[in-house]
C-alpha cells in the first residue's frame, strides 16, 4: 500500500524506500509513478504533487468529543453541537463521572460531555476541607458546608463569617409528613388542588429540598440514612388516590429534578434518590421508561465511599422487604423492556447506557442483599437475559478480553445457576476436549497411546490411599470426563459407578479416624482440625474430589458449615462467619463490641487466646506481645477482628489452603468465579428438599399405563415411606439422594416394566435414572420388594 492508499505493483528496492520521499516526486522525475497522478484534466496536464497535510486532535469545549483540524488554527466549530472551541487556551483531562472514561476539554470550561456515554460531568474544585471544618466546629453539618461551597462562584474568596451569616439565615422549603398531609386533607375537603401541586412541584424539583424532606434525624449516619421511610410511604399512598394533575406534577418535578441535579458529594446527596426509588409511578411504563434510568445514572455512579453508605441503607430494607422485592422487580422489568426494544439493532444492547446504569444500580442492590439476605437471590435473576441472549458466545467474548462495551458477566447477580451451571459446564468441556485433543495427537504424532479420559481404578476397602496415588501428579488429567473401575467388579461407568464412587470416598474420608474433621453433632457439620496430624495431600484430595463432582456433574453429600464456600471462592471472613461455626464464641464477641461500659475493667481480657491441644492448654498471641495488650474500647474491634481471623483462618491455614489449592487445580477457571457462595453449595450439595408430587410428575413409566393399578401401587408405596426411606429411595434410583440445583424435574426418573408379577427385586439403573420393576400383583408385594431392594444393595451387587 503506497503512500497513495492504492495498491502498486511496482518492484522498488529497500535502498529507494529509504532514500527518497514516499510518495515520490511528480511522475517528470519519477514516470514510473504517473499511473498514480490520474486526473481528469486534459492531457499533459501536470499535477504537482501536494502532501497530505497533517491533523491535529482537540476536544469540544461544548460536548467533549474528540475532534480532528488543521495544527494551528485558532478555533474549531463541532459538527455536533456547533459549539465553537477557543484552541488558544489550555487544555485539561478529567473522567467522567458515570462510565470513567478520560475526556480531553478546555481548562477553563466549567463541564464536559463525555464522548462514550454522553452524559454531563461537572468540574468541581477541591474542597478546601480547613474551611469545611472550621464551619463544621461551629455547629453545621459537613453537608450544609459542602452545599454552600458548591453553590460559591469559581475562585471566589472564602470567608468563614460570611458563610455562617448565610448558613444561619437560609430558607430552605421541606416536607415533613405532618406539613404535607395537612395541604393534602385541605385539598380533598375543598376540592382545590393547585396549592398542593405547587408544594410539590418546589420541594421534587429542587434537591436542597428533597434531601431535607422527610426526615426523622437532620443529618444521616453510616447506619441510618436519617429518613422516615415508613411516613414516606404513607405519604405516597394518599398521593395515588389524587387526581391525575397531582401526579403530573409530580413526573414533572422529578424530571426537572434529574435534569439539573449535578452533585452527588455527600452522604445525605443520596437521600433523594432513595425518596425517588420508592415513588409508587415508577411501576408505570411511562413513567419507569423516563425517569428510571436517569435515578440510576446518579446511583449507579457514586464514589466506593457513597456507594458503601447506600449498601449499608439498602441492608436495613430487611423490616420491608416487600418493598425491597419490588425494586428488584422494577429493575428487572425495565432491563426486559430495554432489551426488547434494543433486539436486532446489532451493536446496541452492550453500550446502552440506560441498560449500564441499572444494572450498577441493581449490583448495589444485590450487595446490601449479600450483607442482610433481605430477599431470596434469585429474584435478580433475569428471564430475558438468561433465556435470550447467547451467554455461552458472550462469555468466550468476554473470556478472551474482545468484548466491546458491558458485559452481562460483569453482572453475575442476573444470571440463574442454570445459566452458570451452562457456562461451568461449556468451560469444562472445552477443557476436557483440549485434553482429548491432545491424547489423540500424541498417538498419531509421537506413538504415545494417552486415555481420553480419567481413569481411576480403586478398591472399596482402600479407596482414599489408591484414588489419591492415581490423581497425584497429573492435574491436567484432572480436566477430562472422570471414568471409575471398582476393582473385581463388572460395572461399566455410564455415570452409576460414578456417582457411588465419589459417595464413598467422602463417606471415607471424613470417618473419624483419619482425623481430618472434627464433627460437631449439634450442629451437623464438619470443620479443619486444627491439630490434624494428616498430611496436606489429604486435604488436596478433598478439595479435587468437590472439583472433579462439579466437573462431572455429580451430587455429593457434604454436610460443611456455609463459610467453606465462601472461602473456596476467595471471601474474606468476618464475624457473622463465626456464628455458624461457633456460636457461643461469636456471641461473646458481639457483646464486647456491644458492650456500653469499661471492657478493660469488666472484661479484663489480652490479646491472647488458648485452646485444647492432645490434653494440654496452649496458648496463642493475636498480635505481637499481645498476651500484654489489654482489650480495651478503642481497640476491641481489632481485637474481635484478629480473634476471628485466628479461629476461621490462621489456625487452620494450612489445612485450609491445602484444600482450596486442590479444588482450584480443578475448578480454577473463570466461571467459578460468577457464583455466589450458596450457588457452589447448590452445584455441589443439590437441594436437600424433596418434593415428591414434583418427583411424580416428571417420572416416565415405560411398559406402563399411567393409569394401570400399579402405577398408582407404586406412587401409594413410596409416599407411605419416611424421610429417611424416601432420601434411599431417590439413592437407589439417581446415585444420590438429593436434589440437582435445576429441581427435581431435571433427574427424568425412568420407572421401566421387567415382566410379569413375580417375587424379583427391583433393579435399578443410576447411570440412566432407572428403576426396573415387575408388574407386582399387590401393593404390599411391591412394597415389600422395593424396600428390600432399597435397603440391601450395595454397589452393584447385593450385601
Amino acid at each position: 500500500l503506497n503512500g497513495a492508499g492504492i495498491l502498486s505493483d511496482t518492484p522498488h528496492s529497500k535502498k529507494n524506500m529509504r532514500q527518497q520521499p514516499y510518495p515520490p516526486n511528480p511522475s517528470p522525475q519519477y514516470p514510473q509513478y504517473q499511473h498514480l497522478y490520474r486526473t481528469n484534466q486534459a492531457p499533459g496536464y501536470q499535477p504537482q504533487y501536494q502532501p497530505r497535510p497533517q491533523q491535529s486532535t482537540s476536544a469540544c469545549s461544548g460536548c467533549g468529543l474528540i475532534l480532528a483540524h488543521p495544527p494551528n488554527v485558532p478555533s474549531i466549530k463541532c459538527g455536533s453541537c456547533q459549539a465553537i472551541t477557543n484552541l488558544q487556551l489550555p487544555s485539561s483531562t478529567g473522567a467522567c463521572q458515570y462510565c470513567g472514561t478520560k475526556n480531553l476539554f478546555p481548562k477553563t470550561s466549567k463541564g464536559f460531555q463525555c464522548f462514550v456515554c454522553t452524559n454531563l460531568t461537572d468540574i468541581l474544585e477541591p474542597l478546601n476541607e480547613d474551611f469545611v471544618q472550621a464551619l463544621v466546629a461551629k455547629g453545621f453539618s459537613r453537608f450544609e458546608v459542602v452545599e454552600y461551597l458548591l453553590e460559591l462562584p469559581k475562585n471566589a474568596p472564602l470567608s468563614v463569617e460570611d458563610a455562617e451569616r448565610v448558613l444561619k439565615t437560609q430558607e430552605i422549603e421541606f416536607f415533613t409528613p405532618d406539613a404535607l398531609q395537612n395541604i393534602m386533607m385541605y385539598s380533598k375537603q375543598s376540592g382545590d388542588y393547585d396549592s398542593l401541586e405547587a408544594a410539590i412541584f418546589s420541594v421534587f424539583s429542587n434537591s436542597k429540598s428533597l434531601t431535607r424532606s422527610f426526615l426523622k434525624s437532620k443529618n444521616s449516619s453510616f447506619q441510618d440514612s436519617g429518613l422516615d421511610l415508613n411516613s414516606l410511604r404513607e405519604i405516597y399512598a394518599d398521593l395515588l388516590t389524587m387526581p391525575t394533575s397531582v401526579h403530573k406534577a409530580l413526573i414533572n418535578a422529578v424530571s426537572i429534578l434529574l435534569s439539573t441535579n449535578k452533585y452527588i458529594l455527600e452522604p445525605e446527596h443520596i437521600r433523594q434518590f432513595i425518596i425517588l426509588l420508592e415513588l409508587p409511578l415508577l411501576v408505570k411504563p411511562d413513567v419507569q421508561s423516563d425517569l428510571l434510568p436517569k435515578i440510576c445514572r446518579f446511583l449507579g455512579s457514586l464514589s466506593e465511599r457513597l456507594t458503601t453508605y447506600l449498601i449499608t441503607w439498602l441492608s436495613k430494607y430487611k423490616d420491608s422487604s416487600d418493598i425491597f422485592c419490588a425494586l428488584v422487580s422494577i429493575f428487572n422489568q425495565y432491563l426486559t423492556c430495554r432489551l426488547f426494544q434494543l433486539t436486532g439493532v446489532p451493536g446496541t444492547i452492550h453500550k446502552d447506557w440506560n441498560l449500564i446504569s441499572v444494572m450498577r444500580t441493581m449490583g448495589t442492590f444485590s450487595a446490601a442483599n449479600d450483607v442482610a439476605s433481605v430477599i431470596y437471590y434469585a429474584e435478580f435473576y433475569n428471564d430475558v437475559v438468561n433465556e435470550s441472549i447467547d451467554l455461552e458466545k458472550e462469555y468466550k467474548t468476554w473470556t478472551s478480553g474482545a468484548m466491546r462495551g458491558f458485559s452481562f458477566f460483569d453482572h453475575p447477580f442476573i444470571l440463574s445457576l442454570a445459566s452458570k451451571n451452562n457456562i461451568l459446564k461449556q468451560e469444562a468441556n472445552a477443557q476436557m476436549n483440549a485434553e482429548i485433543q491432545s491424547a489423540v495427537m500424541n498417538m498419531f504424532n509421537r506413538g504415545v497411546v494417552t486415555p481420553p479420559f480419567l481413569v481411576l481404578k480403586v478398591r472399596r476397602d482402600n479407596i482414599v490411599q489408591d484414588t489419591l496415588a492415581q490423581v497425584s501428579g497429573r492435574a491436567l488429567e484432572l480436566k477430562k470426563q472422570l471414568k471409575i473401575q471398582f476393582q473385581g467388579e463388572e460395572g461399566i461407568d455410564a455415570g452409576g459407578v460414578k456417582k457411588e464412587f465419589f459417595q464413598l470416598i467422602i463417606k471415607e474420608i471424613f470417618d473419624p479416624k483419619y482425623g481430618m474433621f472434627t464433627y460437631d453433632d449439634k450442629h451437623n457439620f464438619f470443620w479443619f482440625n486444627p491439630i490434624s496430624l494428616e498430611n496436606e495431600s489429604e486435604y488436596d484430595l478433598i478439595g479435587k474430589i468437590i472439583g472433579l463432582a462439579i466437573y462431572n456433574g455429580v451430587i455429593l453429600d457434604l454436610h460443611f458449615p456455609f463459610i467453606i464456600y465462601k472461602k473456596l471462592l476467595g471471601y474474606k471472613v468476618k464475624l457473622t462467619d463465626l456464628f455458624d461455626i461457633n456460636p457461643e464464641v461469636a456471641n461473646g464477641l458481639q457483646k464486647i463490641l456491644d458492650f456500653e461500659g469499661d471492657v478493660e475493667e469488666t472484661f479484663d481480657l489480652y490479646f491472647q487466646v488458648s485452646f485444647e491441644s492432645y490434653g494440654q492448654i496452649m496458648f496463642h498471641s493475636l498480635k505481637p506481645n499481645g498476651e500484654n495488650i489489654p482489650v480495651t474500647n478503642e481497640n476491641r474491634l481489632e481485637y474481635v477482628d484478629l480473634y476471628v481471623n485466628y479461629l476461621l483462618d490462621e489456625s487452620v491455614s494450612k489445612q485450609a489452603t491445602a484444600f482450596r489449592t486442590g479444588f482450584s487445580s480443578v475448578c480454577g477457571g473463570n466461571a467459578l468465579g460468577l457464583l455466589r457462595p450458596i450457588e457452589l453449595e447448590l452445584l455441589v450439595c443439590g437441594n436437600p428438599e424433596i418434593d415428591f408430587t414434583d418427583l411424580e410428575k416428571a417420572t416416565v413409566f415405560q411398559g406402563f399405563d399411567k393409569s394401570s393399578p400399579i402405577v398408582r401401587n407404586f406412587w401409594s408405596a413410596v409416599n407411605e415411606f419416611n424421610p429417611e426411606m424416601k432420601r434411599k429411595f431417590l439413592s437407589f434410583g439417581t446415585g444420590s439422594d438429593r436434589v440437582p440445583s435445576k429441581g427435581v424435574g431435571s433427574l427424568s426418573l425412568n420407572i421401566t416394566r421387567s415382566g410379569p408379577d413375580s417375587m424379583r427385586l427391583p433393579m435399578a439403573h443410576t447411570c440412566f435414572n432407572q428403576i426396573m420393576i415387575p408388574e407386582y400383583g399387590t401393593k404390599n408385594r411391591l412394597f415389600e420388594r422395593l424396600q428390600t431392594a432399597i435397603n440391601g444393595t450395595e454397589g452393584f451387587t447385593l450385601k
